[in-house]
């Protein structure tokens, strides 16, 4: 766990429940809950859960990183040291519940009351931007390592979480906005259009899913993803244009929600899974209007897996023994 021995603050919370404006989900079955809401300004970040049910986000342009508990309270944790050299927090990872977060060009780990550096990254092209953060599950060629992207630099570094040594596999990842593993594979999404869905490996190539631009006739610029720990769906925003994209493993299309407003598109658009497959969070930020973090429930989710689980080879066996698929993030109670 983190350790809190100074709870820096505390955020006065609205009333979690019904949200005060209705996003317009395209599938039945489905609802949207409003968590909890933040009056801070500034843009909001990445959504991580650890093994005791808390959820971990971020104010990502004031460099501060809370905690949002199962009776949906929020505190501030850890905020980024005075003298880094951003303080847009980017992507979170947990390990052993233990927080790091990105930033432009940096990996901290958090503390209280400011996180301490693990790394400051270094690519041949400049500082890389660090848009997202995920740590790689065993059978991953970057096991045991927190891996990220370098946005616009095209760097994606796996990173030791003990002594912050980074491999830099340059020229990989170009505009890649949002990282997440399933299984052993990693995915992406953004690229140099900014509309694609591509699977990411520095050994065997980077391989296209979907051009999603293309496949629905949108305009699309991907700047989150979420993957379904069940079905292998992936679930995209689409954050200037206000949407959440589904993209199955059998290769259908289609938008999922809309009238979802990430923010402004200049940052990495929280959405995530809880572990257990059940609900999708996301986060809101409404023009000067307090950040909101929301959940949608309806999802089947899944069992605590018996055993190991071998990777599909291609999306088309996604399908297969989908009751045995193991989770990638810790269970988060409603």
């Amino acid at each position: 766990m983190v350790k809190q021995i100074f709870i820096v603050a505390t955020v006065l919370l609205s009333l979690a429940g019904t949200p005060a404006h209705s996003i317009i989900i395209h599938e039945a079955g489905f609802s949207d809950r409003l968590v909890t809401t933040f009056p801070f300004a500034g843009g909001i970040g990445d959504i991580e859960f650890d093994s005791n049910g808390v959820a971990y986000v971020s104010n990502h342009s004031r460099g501060q990183l809370y905690s949002i508990d199962q009776s949906d309270s929020a505190a501030l944790v850890s905020t980024v040291p005075a003298g880094a050299l951003s303080q847009q927090i980017r992507g979170i990872a947990l390990i052993n519940d233990e927080v790091f977060f990105g930033t432009i060009g940096e990996v901290y780990k958090a503390d209280n009351p400011d996180a301490n550096l693990l790394t400051a990254l270094t690519s041949t092209t400049g500082r890389p931007q660090s848009t997202d953060l995920e740590l790689a599950p065993a059978g991953s060629e970057f096991a045991g390592k927190i891996v990220t992207v370098g946005g616009s630099f095209g760097s994606l570094f796996a990173i030791d979480p003990v002594t912050g040594a980074a491999q830099d596999f340059f020229s990989c990842c170009d505009r890649t906005q949002s990282i997440e593993f399933h299984e052993s594979t990693l995915y992406g999404v953004g690229g140099i259009s900014g509309n694609s869905l591509y699977s990411i490996s520095p050994t065997n190539g980077n391989a296209l899913i979907a051009n999603l631009a293309i496949t629905l006739g949108l305009p699309m610029e991907l700047d989150g993803l979420a993957i379904d720990p069940l079905t292998g769906d992936f679930y995209m925003a689409n954050g200037r244009h206000h949407q959440i994209i589904k993209y199955t493993a059998s290769g259908v299309a289609s938008v999922f929600a809309s009238d979802v407003f990430f923010g402004d598109g200049a940052g990495l658009a929280p959405i995530a899974f809880t572990p257990d497959g059940t609900s999708l969070w996301y986060g809101e930020k409404r023009g000067s209007l307090p950040g909101e973090y929301h959940e949608i429930s309806g999802f089947a989710g899944i069992s605590p897996p018996s055993g190991n689980v071998s990777t599909p080879a291609t999306l088309t066996l996604f399908g297969l023994g989908l009751a045995s698929l193991g989770w990638s993030r810790r269970k988060h109670n409603s």
